[in-house]
């Protein structure tokens, strides 16, 4: 969700003109209404004295509750939704919300370290397969670099990450598609351990112009057009002059 949010109106989305109060009749039973804006202020004051990870800077969403979360991406789904998913019937939508809903109590059985049965365990699965499936692969991001790894070391895996990538394209070879998760999921994760945006602009560009670089045909005659390609958008430069300022040599 706050992937495609930054896609479609920047970084800085997280506002009442595009997310009003709103009533939802799984919350409170439609009775009061659902500020998240407000919300997610008041857990992340909360979270300054409590968590572990001071001096991270997440999106509003992360501090959310979750059947709240769930809440909002039902109401605001045809106005800042709608393109999340490659599925996007009326059926669809009311099938992953109900879900989405009804694993509730087992997601927070799973968060608080309580039994979770067989049964709830796949369903719970099921689910996050489903989710997996269906929603545009762009917008996924792994963030468990941000929990496990110390700044420094996704610092220097993402240059090195970012030289393959240019070695790759200097010898006009497709790039692997993990090597490009890679290198979306460490700059999102070094961008929020630097307290900006997990998600920037720069980064979904850039994600983009490699899938322009491998829809390229690898035919005898076809290096001289990614040659002109890359020269034109300045791949090379462009990615290490944005992993050198991650990586504290040019500043960020």
């Amino acid at each position: 969700m706050h992937n495609l949010m930054v896609t479609s109106d920047g970084e800085n989305y997280f506002h009442r003109s595009l997310f009003p109060p709103f009533k939802h009749p799984r919350i409170n039973e439609g009775r009061k209404d659902i500020d998240i804006i407000t919300e997610s202020s008041r857990l992340k004051s909360h979270e300054k004295y409590y968590n572990l990870m001071l001096g991270y800077v997440y999106p509003g969403f992360w501090y959310l509750e979750y059947r709240i979360l769930v809440a909002t991406l039902d109401y605001f789904w045809d106005s800042n939704f709608v393109n999340l998913f490659t599925m996007n019937g009326a059926a669809f939508r009311s099938d992953l919300i109900e879900r989405l809903f009804r694993v509730a109590p087992i997601r927070n059985a799973v968060a608080h370290d309580r039994y979770v049965s067989f049964i709830d365990s796949n369903e719970l699965h099921g689910l996050l397969q489903m989710i997996n499936r269906v929603m545009k692969s762009e917008l996924i991001v792994n963030f468990e670099q941000i929990v496990l790894n110390p700044l420094e070391d996704n610092r220097k895996e993402l240059i090195g990450v970012g030289e393959e990538i240019i070695n790759k394209i200097n010898v006009f070879e497709v790039l692997p598609e993990g090597l490009v998760r890679s290198f979306k999921i460490l700059s999102e994760a070094c961008l929020i351990q630097l307290g900006k945006n997990g998600s920037s602009r720069e980064i979904f560009e850039a994600v983009e112009i490699f899938r322009q670089y491998n829809a390229f045909p690898r035919t005898p005659g076809g290096s001289d057009n990614i040659r002109n390609f890359t020269l034109e958008k300045g791949i090379p430069g462009k990615i290490r002059s944005f992993t050198n300022r991650i990586g504290g040599l040019g500043g960020y």
